[in-house]
């Protein structure tokens, strides 16, 4: 056990004084004091967009997915936020309650809506709504469940009732 701490400890400090070095590794076992992210952006790799906000007005958001991910929309949008591309909040059942500053109002009479071009994942039947001469479908999940996809448009739409 405690030849493992050692070699844990050297590859720490190995990759903390060699900023210069990028060659991705793993570790043969788990090092309780190493945060992977942390390995990353000492090793000098490049953070890869994963996404971007493409156009955005008053009453829509557009945002383009560019590379595979694992994760939900609401990640995307929560990373576009702490990068300043996007402001948005939500209440504490995880619905998206305002988007760029304009809020829900308290009667319903307009919300934002969320829709979608990945067809797996999007209802023509519930709705539509037109971007850069198609019709992306009405999301059949929240932005907290919604699985994102390379190359797929996400659009929120202030809509009125």
């Amino acid at each position: 056990m405690k030849k493992k701490w050692i070699v844990g400890f050297m590859m720490v400090l190995c990759l903390t004084t060699c900023s210069a070095c990028s060659l991705p590794f793993e570790l043969p076992f788990d090092v309780p004091f190493l945060n992977t992210s942390d390995a990353v952006s000492i090793s000098g790799q490049e953070e890869v967009k994963v996404a971007t906000v493409e156009q955005t007005a008053d009453d829509m958001v557009a945002i383009r997915v560019l590379e595979e991910t694992d994760v939900k929309l609401i990640h995307v949008m929560e990373t576009l936020r702490a990068d300043g591309f996007l402001n948005f909040t939500k209440d504490k059942q995880g619905m998206v309650t305002a988007v760029n500053g304009k809020e829900n109002p308290s009667d319903w009479s307009a919300c934002w809506m969320l829709y979608t071009s990945d067809t797996e994942f999007a209802s023509a039947e519930w709705g539509g709504y037109e971007y850069n001469g198609f019709t992306l479908g009405s999301a059949v999940f929240g932005a907290d469940a919604l699985p994102v996809k390379k190359g797929e448009v996400y659009i929120w739409a202030y809509t009125s009732f």
